[in-house]
């Protein structure tokens, strides 16, 4: 499904990312701006049209600058939270990485996709981002003796993304890509919803240093 970088009413503008909802039932709101004191009347529009065309839940992403009203109807669905860890504290790697090249990075869309389907604030890859992908560099797949345990990407000192393809493999992962950093210190970000994400940081010696995005549900089908 087709995002609409511009959806408009009377109340206001907002970019709807629709391209979720095919696999994830999930829509985002970007709102562009609202006309003063009529932002939960924007989100109703938002949320009635991403509910109309499929999606089962709708998650809006405010300006920085906005104030909640005090009868602000809606409740915080998740934090995207950067999170922070000397790269002394992970281990010396027996993984090794594969870079993505245009003969496998169609399997890594489709590996990422399909990792990240479920994962609250994820982007889907598209085929049309391939090429940039492989001019920037920096994804790839995380294998140890030829079994592949995930795949992410990293640029200068933090990882991008990054997903486990096996139970288990996900601080083998995490070390792996870390080690690309050349820095000392790794940044990283995810959704405090993901809490057996979250946790695994945290175990690894990652602490949370600032608040990144803030996302509010304003649909869910019934």
């Amino acid at each position: 499904m087709r995002n609409i970088p511009d959806f408009t009413c009377e109340y206001g503008a907002a970019q709807l990312i629709l391209e979720n909802i095919d696999y994830s039932r999930k829509a985002y709101c970007l709102v562009l701006w609202a006309v003063e004191g009529q932002m939960t009347s924007l989100l109703t529009e938002c949320a009635r049209f991403c509910t109309m065309v499929g999606a089962e839940k709708t998650y809006a992403l405010l300006p920085r600058n906005y104030a909640a009203e005090e009868d602000f109807p809606y409740a915080v669905a998740f934090r995207v939270v950067e999170m922070t860890a000397p790269k002394a504290a992970f281990a010396e790697t027996d993984c090794a990485l594969w870079p993505v090249l245009p003969e496998n990075a169609g399997e890594y869309l489709e590996r990422h996709n399909r990792a990240m389907a479920q994962v609250d604030g994820a982007r889907r890859l598209r085929e049309t981002e391939i090429p940039r992908l492989l001019d920037r560099g920096g994804c790839y797949f995380v294998h140890r003796h030829g079994q592949v345990l995930g795949l992410g990407q990293v640029e200068e000192d933090r990882i991008l993304s990054l997903a486990g393809l096996i139970p288990g493999a996900g601080a083998a992962v995490v070390g792996t890509l870390a080690s690309l950093i050349p820095g000392d210190t790794v940044r990283l970000s995810v959704a405090d919803s993901n809490t057996r994400a979250t946790g695994l940081y945290q175990r690894m010696g990652f602490t949370a240093t600032r608040i990144l995005e803030v996302w509010w549900e304003i649909g869910r089908s019934r």
